[in-house]
């Protein structure tokens, strides 16, 4: 499984407040808890924030000088990368209709001032407590979905290299990657083939022609003494992210110079494995520079996990297809 180093901080806390005291207090108060924090005193530097950084729960004060805790929560909640992040409200209006309004716009909490410290902590770790549960069922059923729509495509898939694009085209559009592709080993495991089955988004249909034009040149990769992406996914078994493929020493699959006019950023690939075999290495790529989601990452792990055992049975079935073939070609010959 891919392995990812531990991150200095935990989650990452926005903390949007225009108070100067509040900002320092609130700041120490989660730094020393190992919390990122990010701060923003005004609405224009919420939007810039979220930009760049999402952050993981929002701590908001109602009162701000542009427009109120209240409008930036309504605008952050029609934003679909930052409708579903916790937002626990902070004021010293204690007003029922204060706190209704709140909870109307999408907020999660209330806290009133003047508050406990260890309040604050308590709500926080509950919120973000159960985000990461919804975030793990979220996961688990977009998982059996996803398993769900591979193994039926497999099973009526009339080859193996067909169910191998119907696996690319699942997961690319769950996962919203550009390309998709798969590279199975020989027997000795001394290359890999490209397979015919690949995968390109709607939106990447611009690329087709230079992708093809590649493909036509580039469809086996023999191991070498410098081993570039695919023989490490190959060699370690494990999955690999590249954030910025242009950063890469060796070939990703997909030459350089084909990369840049495709537009081509990340790449991920990940090795279908069963008895400690690899069947196949699939890899997806990305038309920005992708960091990493763990979510997403543990997602198709998951997912490839099942398809080994898949893969493999789907092969033994077209074997057993072919076999039956032959004896009839050779019983008709009597």
């Amino acid at each position: 499984m891919y392995q990812q180093q531990n991150s200095r901080f935990r989650e990452t806390i926005l903390i949007i407040n225009d108070n100067p005291k509040s900002l320092k207090l609130l700041t120490e108060l989660l730094s020393t808890q190992g919390y990122k924090v990010e701060i923003a005193t005004s609405s224009k530097q919420v939007l810039e924030t979220i930009h760049f950084i999402l952050p993981d729960l929002i701590l908001l004060e109602v009162k701000m000088p542009d427009i109120d805790g209240y409008q930036i929560c309504e605008i952050l909640k029609r934003d679909e990368r930052t409708c579903n992040i916790p937002v626990i409200f902070i004021s010293a209006l204690d007003g029922v209709m204060d706190k209704i309004k709140a909870f109307t716009v999408g907020g999660v909490d209330y806290i009133t001032k003047p508050f406990e410290l260890i309040e604050i902590l308590a709500r926080i770790e509950n919120q973000l407590r159960l985000q990461s549960l919804q975030q793990e069922l979220q996961q688990q059923n977009a998982r059996l979905q996803l398993l769900l729509k591979t193994t039926h495509a497999i099973s009526e898939a009339s080859d193996f290299e067909s169910a191998l694009e119907v696996i690319l085209a699942e997961i690319c559009q769950t996962m919203n990657w550009d390309f998709g592709e798969a590279w199975i080993p020989n027997q000795d495991n001394t290359m890999l083939r490209f397979s015919r089955g690949w995968y390109a988004s709607n939106t990447s249909n611009g690329a087709l022609p230079l992708t093809l034009k590649f493909r036509q040149q580039h469809q086996i990769i023999t191991f070498s003494s410098h081993p570039g992406f695919l023989e490490r996914v190959f060699s370690s078994q494990q999955a690999e992210w590249l954030e910025d493929i242009s950063q890469e020493q060796y070939s990703v699959s997909i030459c350089s110079e084909i990369a840049e006019k495709i537009g081509i950023k990340s790449a991920l690939g990940i090795p279908i494995i069963l008895e400690r075999k690899v069947l196949t290495i699939l890899v997806f790529f990305h038309k920005i520079c992708r960091s990493l989601d763990q979510n997403s990452m543990e997602l198709v792990n998951g997912v490839a996990t099942q398809l080994g055992g898949l893969i493999q049975r789907k092969k033994a079935e077209l074997a057993l297809k072919k076999a039956n073939q032959d004896l009839q070609v050779i019983a008709s010959l009597d």
